[in-house]
């Protein structure tokens, strides 16, 4: 599945703290585990899933520095 990248739009910056960025990062990521649960996804595909995520962020991170 190829993700597109949106090109950033213009949007008026408002002031999120790490409390707001922390807690919708928790709520986002309990949504995204009931979805893939809903659809058949098992604890060990998911854990795949996020093992995956994990070596993409350190991935980038290691590019980056």
């Amino acid at each position: 599945m190829a993700v597109r990248r949106e090109a950033p739009q213009s949007v008026p910056q408002q002031h999120v703290t790490e409390e707001q960025l922390d807690r919708n990062a928790r709520i986002l990521a309990r949504a995204i585990y009931r979805e893939l649960r809903k659809n058949g996804f098992t604890e060990q595909q998911i854990i795949a899933i996020v093992a995956g995520l994990i070596e993409c962020v350190l991935e980038e991170t290691h590019q980056s520095h």
